[in-house]
């Protein structure tokens, strides 16, 4: 099956810095263990939020652990509560990502999301303008499909990633029935006409 790749992000690479001097020595020594362990702990978290997040996710995950410090030391591994909360804000970030599908881009005439003219891939030739192409989609698609297919193509997310971004009302079997559903709607010859789009090779 070919990928579908969305999102075109430069990769920012950020680095976690000297903690507060106000932290207490315990903290401080414990932000240091996780310094030496940054590239360790983003690739857990992009394991958890798709690289296409990872930057986002882990620095609320590193504020998060800034404001733990300063009340003092966590207990046990410093590296496992971080580990923890990577997952935690990569939970959370997905279900941010799912309202904002269902509420602001399929409830909404308008695009409002922080790209100006977001462009998603519907098969491995062809590419649309969202904000044009909106109404044929709403058209075309129920909400479920068409929210599970923008978390996929858009941001990247996988069917179980997915499934916990919409807080488990819908399994990862139901997130890939549907994709199936909306990837097979999209690939119709009347619908590729209302989109604007060419025939399919072989249609």
């Amino acid at each position: 099956m070919t990928k579908h790749f969305r999102r075109r992000i430069p990769r920012q690479r950020r680095t976690l810095g000297q903690g507060s001097p106000d932290l207490p020595p315990e903290s401080l020594e414990q932000w240091g263990e996780v310094m030496l362990n940054e590239e360790a702990l983003r690739r857990y978290t992009r394991s958890r939020a798709t690289a296409a997040h990872e930057d986002e996710v882990f620095v609320r995950a590193l504020l998060a652990l800034s404001t733990r410090l300063e009340k003092g030391p966590v207990d046990g591994s410093v590296l496992a509560y971080m580990k923890r909360v990577c997952r935690n804000a990569a939970a959370r970030h997905h279900r941010e990502l799912a309202k904002r599908a269902r509420e602001e881009l399929v409830g909404s005439e308008t695009w409002r999301l922080e790209d100006a003219a977001p462009v998603i891939d519907v098969d491995p030739t062809t590419r649309i303008e969202l904000a044009e192409s909106l109404q044929v989609l709403r058209n075309e698609l129920s909400e479920q499909q068409m929210t599970v297919w923008l978390l996929a193509e858009y941001e990247g997310l996988t069917c179980y990633q997915i499934s916990d971004a919409l807080d488990g009302a819908v399994s990862p079997l139901a997130v890939r029935q549907s994709l199936k559903l909306a990837r097979d709607k999209l690939r119709r010859p009347a619908t590729r006409t209302r989109l604007g789009l060419g025939p399919l090779p072989g249609n």
